[in-house]
């Protein structure tokens, strides 16, 4: 469905993650999509799990090329280890000007109830 007749927008990508090879499928659609459509900004949601499978996620938008990146993730306060998810994240892919400034006032307002937040370009 890539590009929408609009020049600018942003795609928001949530998958369900229940099977382990979503993390690599979201992985192998993103330069496709970003191709299609390199005016547009994708947002990718994805769990953080003790296995720490979206660290290969981030390595595989690392190695997109001539795109600017930016992670927020939130380690959740007084989940018990092993069980359940360990925090949860985004990447957004060609942020928006001051977005990252505005995201730092959201994490800052949400911290203290949720858990530690981490922004990282």
């Amino acid at each position: 469905l890539l590009p929408p007749r609009i020049r600018r927008g942003i795609v928001l990508i949530d998958p369900p993650y229940e099977v382990k090879s979503e993390y690599g499928d979201v992985a192998a659609t993103l330069p496709t999509a970003i191709k299609r459509w390199p005016e547009g900004i994708f947002m990718l949601w994805y769990p953080i799990l003790d296995e720490g499978r979206h660290a290969d996620l981030k390595t595989a938008i690392e190695a997109l090329p001539d795109t600017r990146h930016l992670y927020s993730e939130i380690d959740f306060i007084g989940r018990h280890r092993g069980r359940g998810m360990a925090g949860s994240g985004i990447a957004v892919i060609h942020p928006p000007w001051h977005f990252e400034q505005d995201l730092r006032q959201i994490e800052r307002a949400l911290a203290p109830t949720i858990g530690t937040v981490r922004i990282s370009a």
